[in-house]
């Protein structure tokens, strides 16, 4: 397949329409900065020095928030936040900042799951063109054929003429930063 064919989908409002579907299922920001808050709070009393965390404190704060990471992924978050993991500790800001990017990830990812569950009406595991005709016209929208073959063609990485749970993931991933 062409990986540069998703740099540039045919109808960025296509892609985001579908995304509409399963708004519900996705945490509200402020729902996420919440969660993280609490947890912060939680550990940040029980750690030395008191109102920040350490290595260890983060990892166990992100265990309690839901998510696995090894020890080497811990090492290069609090790496990349500018901390030595051997010696720094890490501030509420700080924590924020990480654990929204990583819930922000995981959610994302667990919402293309089940949008792509929603749209492959069959259980086939794959996304067909009948499928996303079915989805558009279920929010309302009319597409013709020709521009929903385009859009499953950009983002059909090894040519089947459907999408897998990887190729519609990485466009709907794509879409969402936008």
């Amino acid at each position: 397949g062409d990986a540069s064919r998703l740099d540039s989908p045919p109808s960025n409002a296509v892609s985001s329409r579908l995304a509409l579907s399963d708004c519900t299922l996705s945490i509200t920001m402020s729902g996420i900065q919440a969660e993280i808050a609490e947890v912060f709070n939680l550990f940040k009393d029980i750690s030395e020095p008191q109102g920040s965390l350490t290595l260890r404190d983060v990892r166990n704060a992100i265990r309690a928030l839901g998510s696995e990471m090894t020890n080497e992924d811990v090492r290069e978050m609090v790496t990349n936040l500018g901390k030595d993991p051997d010696s720094d500790t890490i501030d509420e800001q700080e924590f924020t900042k990480a654990m929204t990017e990583l819930l922000e990830r995981r959610d994302g990812t667990e919402m293309h799951a089940k949008a792509f569950q929603l749209i492959d009406e069959g259980a086939t595991g794959s996304i067909t063109v009948q499928d996303l005709k079915r989805m558009a016209l279920t929010m309302g929208e009319i597409i013709d054929d020709a521009t929903l073959q385009e859009m499953l063609m950009s983002a059909d990485l090894d040519s089947d003429g459907m999408l897998n749970m990887e190729e519609f993931c990485r466009v709907m991933a794509k879409s969402t930063m936008k």
